[in-house]
């Protein structure tokens, strides 16, 4: 197996890092058939991700392994709605195109954000990740993350869950749910 190359992204890739976000929401949502239909998830991701790209808010790394980008990260600061925790550092998105699932193409770009996450001020991290995607919540799960009691609506009744790490050691769920 090729090595795992993190780069960088730049607004180039917007193309690729959108087919790859739509193949893998595809393929997560597939396990709920029903919200393949819900309209609205058909959405262009690529004006998206060529603004995400440009924007000095975030920071995209793409991985490929010597051919085409295989899977990315977005990352940047954050403050938390609830004010719960300020300053925190979010991983906006990490997805992997899902024929590339299993090669240790997310677990590099896990380390590229976590990397990237300590080289600030930050001592929390955070995340969104929907409730029903059993494989992300146990990737997140394996590498410390818990939920933090917050979540919001998703589509079709179900909820996007918030899962929190600290530099600091565990944080305790907040209590203003």
């Amino acid at each position: 197996m090729p090595d795992i190359r993190i780069v960088q992204a730049g607004p180039e890739l917007a193309p690729e890092i959108a087919r790859i976000h739509v193949a893998a929401r595809n393929a997560y949502y597939s396990n709920s058939p029903r919200l393949l239909e819900v309209p609205g998830q058909e959405w262009d991701f690529e004006p998206v991700w060529r603004n995400r790209l440009i924007s000095a808010e975030y920071t995209v790394m793409a991985a490929s392994q010597g051919g085409p980008v295989l899977g990315f990260a977005a990352m940047a600061a954050t403050s938390l709605p609830d004010d719960a925790r300020a300053d925190a550092f979010e991983l906006v998105s990490l997805y992997v195109e899902p024929h590339a699932w299993g090669q240790g193409i997310g677990g590099r770009l896990y380390e590229a954000f976590e990397a990237t996450w300590l080289a600030t001020d930050s001592d929390t991290a955070v995340l969104e990740v929907w409730s029903e995607n059993d494989r992300a919540i146990r990737f997140y799960a394996s590498r410390g993350w818990h939920p933090d009691g917050h979540a919001r609506p998703a589509p079709e009744g179900t909820t996007f869950i918030r899962m929190i790490q600290s530099r600091l050691g565990p944080v305790e769920p907040t209590s203003d749910r």
